[in-house]
Formats: structure tokens, sequence, C-alpha cells
């Protein structure tokens, strides 16, 4: 991986410079990929501060994933992550399931683990001791391994079960005000009659009647007088 940046800021003064003293080679880790361990090679680049009245001749360019002198990239910089989601995700559908950790800031992923049970989570989140705040869903194997691993950190439910939660919430309040069957009166002698008629039919005789007025092209409204006769 070669770096391009045109231009560079000097850390010190702040002056921009595109003059490129010489190139170095850097190697740092970065998170695994399917279990294997990742290092990224880059050609870092030592430029010329064009700024006069600096006091440093050079300076190394800086990126935003990683610290001058680490060799890991910030995304496995267990120290400084704080603010996290966990989600459980199927590693084969209906058999196994793991979890992900999401930076909660950047909504890049953190680390993975091949397990979701509540021992195994509350152990990999204790390799990361600045957690303050983490976005679950309702699982109480994940409330465990939270208040074990964190127990003063802050819990909040994710925006999906919190919706999921409400509607349920609303359907069941809507359940107990409005009644799930509404019956109307029978307010007519035919009607009345035509009712106990079909009430009288078992349900293999009314499907031979259902039939029958079909193949004939009749409808229950011009049968009537048969039904009540």
């Amino acid at each position: 991986m070669i770096s391009n940046l045109e231009n560079v800021k000097f850390p010190d003064c702040g002056v921009e410079s595109n003059k490129v003293h010489s190139r170095y080679k850097k190697s740092f880790q970065d998170l695994p990929i399917q279990g294997k361990k990742v290092i990224i090679i880059i050609k870092n680049r030592n430029m010329f501060c064009i700024n006069q009245d600096c006091k440093r001749y050079t300076f190394s360019e800086k990126f935003s994933f990683i610290d001058s002198k680490a060799k890991k990239t910030i995304r496995i910089d267990k120290n400084s992550v704080e603010y996290v989601c966990i989600d459980d995700f199927a590693i084969k559908k209906r058999h196994s399931y793991g979890t992900v950790m999401i930076d909660a800031v950047t909504s890049c992923i953190v680390d993975l683990i091949d397990s979701r049970d509540t021992n195994d989570v509350s152990e990999w989140l204790k390799e990361y001791p600045n957690i303050k705040l983490v976005i679950r869903d309702g699982s109480i194997s994940y409330r465990a391994a939270i208040k074990t691993a964190h127990l003063n950190a802050v819990h909040v439910n994710d925006r999906f079960h919190i919706v999921k939660n409400l509607v349920k919430a609303i359907t069941k309040a809507l359940q107990r005000i409005i009644i799930g069957r509404i019956e109307i009166p029978l307010t007519t002698n035919e009607a009345k009659l035509r009712h106990g008629y079909l009430m009288s039919l078992t349900r293999r005789e009314k499907i031979i009647e259902a039939k029958r007025l079909r193949t004939n092209g009749i409808s229950y409204k011009k049968n009537r007088i048969t039904i009540t006769s």
C-alpha cells in the first residue's frame, strides 16, 4: 500500500507541505479476517516542512487510523473502546451464532467472537476495560454478560428493539380496549331462519351445499327460499 496524499499538514506549525524527503515501510496489525491475522504494510512519507520559521526540518505523515508509534490500528486498541453496540449473527443459521462488537461512534466493527454464550461474551468484554456504554437487544444472556464484565456500564436498547417492543405494547393495549370479535345481531325472521339452517349443518355438509350452489349457478340469496322452507 503506497501513501499518495498530496499535501500533509505539519503537526507543529500546521503548514501543509507536498515535498517528499524520503519514504520508509511501516507495518501494523489490523482486525483479523476469517480468523487470520492481518498485517498492513504502507510506504510512509517523510516530508519537508516549507515553513521557514518552523523549528523542525522534516516530519512523517500521520494517519487517523493509527497513532504515530503504534503497532496496531485504533480499531484493535482495546483501551480506546468506550461506546459499543453488541449483537449476535448467524454463523450457520439455526445451528451456531457469534457476537459482533461495533463502535457506536464510528460504526466500524471492533471485534467478533464465535459465541453468544454468557460466559464467553463476559470474558470477551473484560478485554475492553474502558467500556462505558453498551447498546444491545433484549437478550438476558447479553445483559448478564455486560453486568459481569462492566458493572457500571450503561445499558441502552437498540432502536430496532425499542420500536419492536413499542409495537408489541400498543398491540396488547388495543386488544384489551377493542374486542376481537364483533357480532351483528339478527334482526329479521328471515336472517334468524338462515342462521339456524347453517348452524344445523356440519362442516362437510356446508362444503357440499356450497359446491352444489356453485355448480347450479345459484347464489345464496336466490337459494334462501329453499333454505327457509
